[in-house]
């Protein structure tokens, strides 16, 4: 018998590729990266349910950047 399990998750997850900066959002979706290195970066963004998204963003020395990312459900089902 399948059964179905709903996995609620309430952080998304943000990596800065080619550094060793990363967050968790807060329940509203909305985190702050520090120590960022100004030049081009690319941000990857991942939560269950929802497909990966990467987005490219270039950071000026001493800039504080405000990005919206929108999210694609995945649709995900788990059975056991």
């Amino acid at each position: 018998m399948a059964r179905t399990i709903c996995i609620l998750a309430t952080c998304l997850l943000v990596i800065v590729e080619g550094t060793d900066r990363s967050a968790l959002t807060d329940t509203t979706g909305t985190c702050e990266l520090t120590g960022v290195p100004a030049g081009g970066r690319r941000l990857y963004v991942s939560i269950i349910g929802y497909s990966p998204v990467q987005r490219g963003v270039e950071i000026a020395a001493g800039d504080r950047l405000e990005i919206t990312i929108p999210l694609r459900s995945a649709g995900i089902l788990i059975e056991f």
